[in-house]
């Protein structure tokens, strides 16, 4: 039984033979002629999936063939619309011949599975696409394009890292370099797998998510490492923190990847500190690691020589924390958490892009500050004999007699905001580092009644000037209850205590540059 429309098509076919062999008129007929074929399904659906019957059809007319029962033969079947394809064919191969172009014939088909060949009839073939359940995915990418764009586009459909995605054709695995074949292609999510560098005390669960276990090492880290590697271009990835806290987070190389604090390589984590593993490198640099914690992670390796990383917490970019860090050419990085504690839960997901940051104005008082003037009980505190012991090496050692008064340094204080709740942190630096936290009440911004926490700080003898002025300090800011802030000066009063900084336009910090990766 023929399709309807059948001989609409074959008077077109017709007619296009006896039209004109005008060039322009002849690329018409061609469009025309795709139309033909889109109102014949049957047909096309099984030359889309067994394109070994256009060969053999392509093989009868190079032989003079017009003999539709040989055609049929060929496809082992009935099929009413085989005369409407043999001549659509023998126009298509009439037009190649006036204008000097293919427009139909391709390299054929090596068997009956569509292996080996192109070949195609009345335009290019949709693509087919299926995950592992069997549900097709719609792309645009065709036979003959890159097989990493096409990876980047199912990527992009599923919400996936192009990492996650892996192509399997044939019985094999697509690789990126590969031209994208004519035939089926099955898409399956890759699941993340963790080895712990003592495998007894990492459990891959799945889905990128792992748990330590075994028995307690006091006073050892529990490593692991997620077997997805990272060599060129630049990368995201997120670890969520789902129990345990204290936990670093970052990359390392397989040459690095060694049990409790030998491992080497580039960290974020604990406190809210950088490390390179073994040590640390940089205080404050965030906020404490704890369940809930979500660390992300970019990596730029544009450069096949060294890695630069920059970290995230949540939405909060924390800035470059590494730059020009050396490696191996072109050496893999992969993803790693240095854990603390049995029972301790962490989940990867790869992403295409870092989350959006959230954009807001920061508080007059964040920033630093210059130390100008310390009363307390209503004298006011001499600063010179600290100002300079920092002059001298910057705080290391101490002032030396001499004719000439010795160079003036700094005594700054740095407030910075802990995201997601009202405090601030505060920190001065005098022989040792002095800490607290600053919570604002009620006022306006600027000028607020506020209440601050303990007092803490490092423990390493320093000169007596300013370990002096580091007991004063130890004893004064508890009795602050109230500040001022304006573009220049930051002001702090209560009780009988006064405190007069201007604002200091600190150096940056460059990124640690100094880890270098097996």
């Amino acid at each position: 039984m023929r399709q309807r429309g059948e001989g609409t098509q074959r008077a077109k076919i017709e007619a296009m033979k006896a039209g004109s062999e005008d060039e322009a008129d002849i690329k018409k007929q061609i469009e025309v002629l795709n139309d033909t074929l889109t109102v014949l399904p049957d047909a096309r659906h099984r030359l889309q999936k067994q394109s070994w019957y256009a060969t053999e059809l392509r093989d009868h007319l190079a032989e003079g063939h017009q003999d539709v029962d040989v055609a049929v033969r060929s496809e082992g079947e009935q099929n009413p619309e085989v005369q409407v394809i043999l001549e659509a064919r023998q126009l298509l191969r009439e037009v190649d011949q006036t204008l000097g172009t293919q427009t139909a014939d391709e390299e054929p088909a090596d068997d009956a599975a569509g292996t080996g060949g192109t070949a195609d009839v009345g335009g290019a073939m949709p693509l087919q696409v299926t995950l592992a359940s069997g549900k097709e995915v719609e792309v645009t990418a065709a036979a003959g394009d890159k097989v990493a764009d096409l990876r980047q586009e199912i990527a992009e459909k599923l919400d996936q890292h192009p990492r996650c995605v892996e192509l399997n054709h044939a019985g094999g695995v697509l690789a990126d370099e590969q031209i994208v074949p004519d035939s089926q292609i099955t898409v399956v999510l890759v699941r993340l797998p963790w080895i712990g560098a003592d495998p007894d005390q990492v459990k891959d669960l799945g889905g990128g998510e792992f748990v330590i276990e075994g028995d307690e090492k006091k006073g050892s880290k529990c490593n692991a490492l997620c077997e997805v590697g990272f060599s060129s271009g630049t990368e995201y990835f997120e670890v969520e923190v789902l129990e345990g806290s204290g936990a670093f987070i970052g990359v390392t190389t397989r040459n690095g990847f060694l049990e409790g604090y030998k491992i080497k390589g580039l960290f974020f984590g604990g406190p809210g500190n950088l490390s390179n593993g073994s040590g640390g490198l940089r205080t404050q640099f965030g906020e404490q690691v704890k369940a809930g914690s979500v660390i992300g992670v970019a990596l730029d390796l544009t450069d096949e020589s060294t890695v630069a990383v920059t970290f995230w917490e949540g939405d909060v970019c924390l800035g470059e924390a590494f730059r020009g860090c050396p490696r191996q050419p072109g050496a893999m990085v992969f993803p790693a958490v240095c854990a603390n504690k049995v029972q301790d839960r962490f989940k990867l997901s790869l992403r295409r892009n870092p989350r959006k940051q959230t954009l807001k104005t920061p508080h007059p008082a964040i920033g630093c500050w210059d130390l100008q003037r310390l009363v307390i009980a209503g004298e006011t505190v001499s600063l010179d004999a600290a100002l300079a012991v920092k002059g001298k090496g910057k705080g290391r050692g101490y002032a030396v007699d001499a004719e000439a008064p010795p160079a003036m340094g700094n005594i700054i204080m740095t407030l910075t905001e802990k995201p997601g709740t009202p405090l601030f942190r505060l920190s001065l630096k005098l022989g040792n580092t002095l800490m607290t936290t600053v919570q604002t009440n009620s006022g306006p911004i600027g000028a607020e009644e506020i209440q601050l926490g303990m007092v803490a700080g490092t423990m390493v003898m320093a000169p007596p000037p300013l370990m002096d002025l580091e007991q004063s300090f130890s004893k004064a800011l508890p009795l602050i209850t109230s500040w001022k802030v304006t573009t220049d000066s930051l002001q702090m009063r209560g009780g009988d205590v006064e405190i007069d900084f201007r604002h200091y336009d600190a150096p940056p910090e460059e990124p640690v540059s100094s880890v270098t990766l097996p």
